[in-house]
């Protein structure tokens, strides 16, 4: 999932939705979320594959400001990424946009405006303090029921003290968790015209990107280091450019036509290198 920018009245974590029509929404992983953690993962490939230990850092003690050059230093630095995915920096002389597109993507579930009032805003009340003095809205059974239909329901966590270990006090936060929703295929487009000179080096290293997002290597959308963005992916498709027909990944990456685009990502790197 991503989170919503807003937080609801009863759950604190709401997933990011968008309409499909007048009574109906559905959740949503944007187009740019998902170009964002390819375009991470990309870096992270290259960076492997080119043995790059000596990437631009601040050194120790220095400034706040000079730790933030030397971040922003290393954003357009891989020139094929950056023909890939598009320039990170916007203050960038020779700013480009990337030959690769992520459309957004859906999930194949619609829920009633009706529903998700009730789940965003606590709109059946129900319970009490401790004192007997308040009604305190939280979701009625038939909401939650409704929501486990549709493969979503509400998780309570609390965040953990770093200093102790334990729960933080007051801390205590809830998450409507997607945990049985199946979505649309992710689409990704790419201009081979755009790529230029680094269209097969280009084209190996989004093959290797993907390879490792089938592994469950690159997860998707947010809080992904306490157990989201878990990606199951049963196949990806391949049309256009080196091939004729459309193949699947295991496929492209052992045909014949994959000899030309490696021999142009390896001359790449070790061009880099030198």
């Amino acid at each position: 999932m991503v989170r919503s920018g807003s937080r609801g009245l009863v759950v604190d974590t709401l997933p990011l939705t968008t309409r499909v029509d007048r009574r109906h929404v559905t959740l949503v992983l944007p187009g740019g979320s998902i170009k964002g953690a390819l375009r991470g993962h990309a870096e992270l490939v290259e960076r492997t594959a080119r043995n790059d230990i000596d990437a631009p850092s601040a050194e120790p003690g220095a400034s706040p400001n000079e730790h933030s050059a030397a971040f922003r230093a290393q954003l357009d630095q891989l020139r094929v990424v950056r023909a890939l995915f598009g320039s990170a920096r916007d203050d960038a002389d020779d700013r480009r946009a990337g030959a690769l597109r992520a459309e957004e993507c859906t999930a194949l579930l619609t829920v009633p405006d009706t529903l998700w009032e009730s789940a965003t805003t606590g709109a059946s009340l129900s319970g009490e303090d401790g004192d007997g003095d308040e009604r305190l809205p939280v979701l009625s059974d038939s909401v939650r029921d409704r929501l486990e239909d549709l493969g979503m329901a509400q998780a309570d966590h609390v965040a953990l003290d770093r200093w102790t270990g334990g729960a933080a006090d007051g801390r205590l936060f809830s998450v409507l968790e997607p945990h049985a929703v199946e979505w649309e295929p992710i689409r990704l487009s790419v201009d081979l015209t755009r790529l230029g000179d680094e269209r097969d080096s280009g084209l190996t290293l989004l093959l290797l990107t993907l390879r490792d997002l089938a592994d469950g290597r690159v997860p998707l959308g947010a809080l992904v280091n306490r157990g989201f963005g878990d990606v199951d992916v049963t196949e990806i498709t391949l049309t256009g450019g080196p091939w004729s027909e459309p193949v699947t990944l295991p496929r492209a990456m052992s045909g014949p036509e994959i000899s030309p685009i490696t021999r142009a990502w390896a001359d790449y790197l070790a061009k880099e290198s030198s």
